[in-house]
């Protein structure tokens, strides 16, 4: 469809028919100072990631393997069917999730319902407030925790943002830990 319209704009407008077809097969411009074809940006996750692996391995959950490691977010499983952490970092913030991600959607949402109706108690163990996103036309739910400070590109503060994620873990572990436990299988 984008390439339809694109050939209908490059035939119709004088301008853009003097731009490069990027459209076409084989004409599409590489990328510069990529390694393999990746794009910059997922180097510096993969750089990221093996970095936090290394320093939070022994210390909090962590993913089995790490695979590509070019997203912006890396999970592992929580002690209970449905729940996973989620650990993640964007150019300018990082943070933490808690994911409630079944199968079924209807019983996310009942998860959810469970560990929201102890919202008060699991922030004051937290000791911060977090965003709760029931999500209602999604499948999924999150609770959220957003390190401000630094992210991909604030690289002099990595270790120091990676701390920082695994104090968050290490609080949520505690703050949810007594609740996740009361959950039924």
């Amino acid at each position: 469809m984008i390439e339809t319209m694109a050939r209908f704009k490059r035939a119709f407008d004088p301008e853009i028919r003097k731009l490069p077809d990027v459209t076409a097969p084989g004409n599409r411009p590489q990328r510069e100072g990529t390694k393999g074809g990746l794009a910059p940006r997922h180097s510096m996750r993969r750089e990221f990631w093996q970095a936090f692996m290394q320093r939070a391995a022994g210390k909090v959950p962590l993913p089995a393997r790490l695979g590509k490691g070019i997203y912006s977010w890396i999970y592992c499983p929580a002690p209970k069917k449905g729940l996973y952490w989620n650990y993640h970092t964007r150019m300018h913030d990082a943070g933490l999730d808690l994911q409630v991600y079944g199968q079924d959607a209807a019983e996310n949402k009942r998860l959810f319902n469970q560990l929201f109706a102890h919202r008060e108690e699991i922030e004051r163990a937290r000791g911060a407030a977090l965003e709760w996103d029931r999500n209602d036309g999604g499948h999924g739910c999150t609770i959220r925790y957003k390190l401000t400070g630094g992210g991909l590109l604030a690289r002099e503060s990595w270790p120091e943002i990676q701390e920082r994620m695994i104090e968050t873990i290490l609080r949520f572990q505690k703050a949810f830990g007594p609740v996740i436990q009361e959950l039924p299988d």
